[in-house]
């Protein structure tokens, strides 16, 4: 099959309620359409929406180590949002801005430096929370946590908690606005003022440790420091808050899953590993073809703008059994969640350490017969970016 900028067969293009419709259903469920496209094959043509989507396990791991294709993309949203990051680069470009930050990110110099103050910041939000016995776990708690986290992480700590949670919004909005609503577009401008006036008072002055200092020291230029700080606003808080309650969400709908990790508290970190691959918090991401090639069988020609559906590669049934099932038993760490190859995400030991490690056993300690609040069932949201907008929970104060 040849494909030309996405066209299968120079079928007609979908009318603007036919994609209305099908953004609506990826957002509500998306697990319905993803299976009919693995069924389609490797490389699919999604027909609502005009576009060549790579859907299947084996596929979506491979892809970023073909040559014929690209992170950049000719129109990115990304890019509209925050500038030009790292996440849209190939190559030495890409090698080089991760190279700028990754070492305060792993192993020794990221435990030493962070997980005892994101204990304590934890800690903090746990005991304002204690003695009501309810919160929403999303607002009142994860969002907050993960804010936090990310100033004091990258390095610009006067700015306040929800101006920071309301930025990465706007930035991860503006990623998923594939309907170019304008409001969307006013709001990453608001966030992208935001920091950079953050990034202006603090990039002379930022902790030895944080991602804004480490930066600086790589000799970054003003904008690459700029558009990269707004790429970890965006991905160090939606995505550990949409972990986090996705993660105890889906325990404790399970009285078998949550009495296991209940028992055994190094079991939270399989459940963390078993809900990336359940609810991944990044549900797509886009690339394009570089040159003519071929993917999965079908022959792609140059500039073709490709869906990378990671959340139906991590449901699989080719990969797992009973993909649609939480199981924190189930070896889940084979899971794209974080990525594969040059692209792999540069937080995934930094959320593996963070949630699984810290913050999933202070909330399991610290909150006493942990349970979901009665009331309707919590709902998912979203296909670029998906988790839960609330989580009503409550606990024991005694």
């Amino acid at each position: 099959m040849q494909a030309s900028l996405g066209r299968a067969n120079n079928r007609p293009m979908p009318t603007d309620s036919e994609r209305t419709a099908a953004l609506a259903d990826l957002s509500d469920d998306p697990y319905p359409i993803y299976r009919r496209l693995r069924e389609q094959g490797g490389c699919a043509y999604f027909e609502e929406m005009d576009r060549y989507v790579i859907p299947r396990f084996k596929d979506v791991y491979e892809l970023d180590n073909n040559p014929a294709v690209s992170a950049r993309e000719g129109s990115s949203l990304m890019f509209r949002a925050m500038g030009l990051t790292m996440r849209r680069l190939d190559g030495a470009a890409n090698r080089r801005l991760r190279a700028s930050c990754q070492s305060v990110l792993r192993g020794k110099a990221f435990t030493s430096t962070w997980l005892d103050r994101f204990r304590s910041a934890a800690d903090e939000l746990l005991d304002e929370l204690h003695p009501r016995g309810h919160a929403d776990l999303v607002a009142e708690f994860a969002a907050p946590f993960a804010a936090r986290a990310a100033k004091l992480l990258i390095g610009i700590d006067d700015v306040d908690d929800r101006d920071v949670a309301a930025a990465s919004q706007a930035f991860m909005d503006g990623v998923a606005n594939h309907e170019d609503d304008p409001r969307v577009w006013a709001r990453c401008e608001w966030a992208n003022c935001l920091v950079d006036d953050a990034v202006s008072r603090w990039r002379g002055r930022a902790e030895p440790g944080t991602v804004l200092r480490s930066m600086v020291d790589a000799g970054l230029t003003t904008d690459e420091i700029r558009a990269n700080a707004k790429l970890f606003v965006g991905g160090s808080i939606n995505e550990p808050r949409d972990l986090i309650t996705s993660t105890v969400w889906a325990l404790l709908r399970n009285p078998v899953q949550a009495d296991l990790a209940r028992s055994n508290r190094a079991l939270l970190s399989a459940a963390v590993e078993e809900a990336l691959r359940w609810i991944s918090p990044i549900g797509m991401v886009p690339r394009s073809m570089r040159q003519d090639g071929v993917i999965a069988g079908v022959r792609l020609t140059a500039g073709t703008p490709l869906w990378v559906l990671v959340a139906s590669a991590n449901r699989d049934e080719r990969r797992w059994e009973n993909p649609d099932t939480f199981d924190l038993r189930r070896a889940s760490q084979g899971h794209v969640a974080f990525g594969h190859g040059p692209h792999v995400c540069l937080g995934a030991f930094m959320a593996r350490r963070t949630i699984g490690a810290t913050v999933l056993p202070a909330i399991f300690e610290r909150l006493e017969a942990l349970d979901l609040a009665g009331g309707a069932e919590p709902q998912p949201r979203g296909w670029v970016l998906r988790g839960l907008e609330a989580l009503e929970v409550t606990w024991s104060t005694v």
